[in-house]
């Protein structure tokens, strides 16, 4: 197929910030939006790789940080409790 010929595609992602390609010429489904401008199929497969660093649904990832901070925040309390208990103790 030539260049002027082949189809068009455009990026595109959900609320969750996943993506994928949708035909320039078919209506996008419900939930995605248009990222970008249509493009050829390896444009936008570069643009996904580029924009796409972490697989994980937004959710997740949302999930995973305030999980994080709370288990970093436990740790950071059980270590001052730690060293006040150190400070107590008599030889």
């Amino acid at each position: 197929m030539s260049e002027q010929n082949e189809p068009l595609y455009n990026v595109v992602a959900n609320d969750e910030e996943q993506y994928s390609i949708w035909s320039a010429c078919e209506q996008l489904p419900s939930g995605w939006k248009i990222i970008g401008h249509a493009q050829s199929r390896e444009e936008c497969l570069q643009e996904i790789e580029h924009l796409w660093t972490d697989m994980r649904p937004k959710s997740v990832r949302e999930h995973m940080d305030v999980t994080c901070k709370l288990i970093n925040k436990g740790r950071e309390k059980r270590a001052r409790r730690g060293k006040r208990k150190l400070g107590s103790t008599t030889d």
